[in-house]
């Protein structure tokens, strides 16, 4: 699925994404673009909790570059709520203004 540049990510539109995602009973791999959308961070969480629901998810890729609101906090919060897919074998989270060497959330704790 790709938003990529769509201005128009609603929380209406996350709401439809969140409940279809959690609709979704043999989901094996998911692919989301959500770059430059300017997508708000409680949409965000949101997706990722839709998508920690998902039992059966292999591959996952989830880009969330160039949005100003996703800060190191939030991209935190995504991997916790993501931890919880034990059935991942491929995994990427493109975070463009993540930055480990100055995140206090995750330092100490790997």
């Amino acid at each position: 699925l790709s938003f990529y540049e769509c201005r128009l990510i609603t929380d209406t539109t996350v709401k439809i994404l969140s409940d279809s995602l959690r609709g979704l009973t043999t989901l094996t791999q998911l692919h989301l673009n959500l770059g430059k959308t300017q997508i708000k961070t409680d949409g965000v969480i949101s997706i990722s909790n839709a998508i920690s629901q998902q039992s059966l998810l292999e591959a996952l890729t989830i880009s969330l570059n160039e949005n100003d609101g996703i800060t190191n906090e939030v991209s935190h919060r995504i991997a916790v709520a993501l931890s919880s897919l034990t059935s991942l074998n491929q995994i990427a989270l493109y975070f463009d203004k993540f930055d480990f060497q100055t995140d206090v959330t995750v330092k100490g704790k790997h």
